[in-house]
């Protein structure tokens, strides 16, 4: 029984070995490939944290485009950016002059 064993074994060494490589070439890929989904994973978490943070900004500036898009707002840039008036009022400048002491 053991000439059998022993026998069996130097027959088929070759593909023993065999399968034992591709044993572990196969394991191996299985977890590499088990890593890469986990980094790509925490990669598309961290893209969608990102993707919140832009969605949240793009709100937040669109609220303040409806905002200024009313008449109202624009008057208000309008006289206060522009010192625009309305056809029928009258623009009244006021200058100050200042003075200046000289000590001699």
């Amino acid at each position: 029984m053991a000439r059998m064993k022993r026998s069996f074994i130097k027959r088929n060494s070759f593909w023993l070995l065999i399968i034992i490589v591709l044993f572990f070439a196969f394991t191996w890929i299985i977890l590499d490939q088990e890593a890469k989904i986990n980094s790509m994973k925490a990669e598309l978490q961290t893209y969608k944290e990102s993707r919140q943070e832009f969605m949240e900004i793009m709100n937040d500036l669109q609220k303040k485009v409806d905002v200024l898009d009313t008449d109202a707002s624009k008057e208000s840039l309008a006289r206060e950016k522009l010192n625009m008036i309305r056809t029928d009022e009258i623009l009244y400048i006021i200058k100050f002059q200042e003075k200046y002491e000289e000590n001699e």
